[in-house]
């Protein structure tokens, strides 16, 4: 079941996704999402797109080339792109509103970390397993991956994070030790500890 805010504070019931799951990844806004990927039972994958017109969620006859849960995903409804994914791969597809094409492979193989961007062509992925835990980061620009400055923290896993790869912010995770609270602001060169 989706939930959306209506209002500031306020959570309002949306449509259910067609393809029930865990694991999942999203991309888009509000009234045009996609959700993609995950695990319909905690072990097995699945590669079911999905879009949400604002109201009801519409399945994609075009599934991702690679099923994968605990993969990252970013941009928009129409223009997004999957990394990784478990079990471990080092797969990018591209979506360009109707179905997915593969794009050059990350770096080596992973998992359970973040991805941030506003199209396809312009990603950052944010820490994650390969397979430890890691503080990486690096860009797509479309064709091809490029390191960026690592995350001054904990290498981490399970974390979020926003905004576009020119500003990002890296939010939380698991670490060997624990979860933790940290959050990194990228002004598109290097990160800086901020408010937890």
């Amino acid at each position: 079941m989706l939930f959306r805010s209506t209002t500031t504070g306020t959570w309002a019931t949306g449509g259910n996704l067609n393809t029930a799951r865990s694991q999942t990844v999203g991309a888009g806004t509000k009234p045009a999402a996609l959700a993609f990927g995950g695990s319909p039972n905690f072990a097995a994958t699945t590669g079911a797109t999905e879009t949400y017109n604002g109201t009801s969620w519409t399945s994609s006859p075009n599934s991702l080339s690679t099923s994968s849960r605990y993969l990252m995903g970013a941009g928009t409804q129409t223009s997004a792109l999957r990394v990784g994914g478990f079990p471990d791969t080092s797969a990018v597809e591209s979506w360009a509103g109707t179905s997915w094409t593969n794009g050059t492979s990350f770096p080596s193989a992973i998992s359970q970390g973040a991805a941030t961007g506003a199209t396809n062509t312009a990603i950052m992925v944010i820490g994650g397993e390969i397979p430890a835990r890691t503080t990486n980061t690096f860009t797509y620009n479309g064709s091809s991956w490029s390191p960026q400055s690592s995350l001054t923290g904990a290498a981490r896993s399970n974390n979020s994070a926003c905004g576009p790869s020119t500003a990002a912010f890296a939010v939380g995770g698991g670490t060997p030790t624990g979860v933790i609270a940290s959050v990194e602001s990228y002004n598109g060169s290097s990160w800086t500890a901020v408010n937890s």
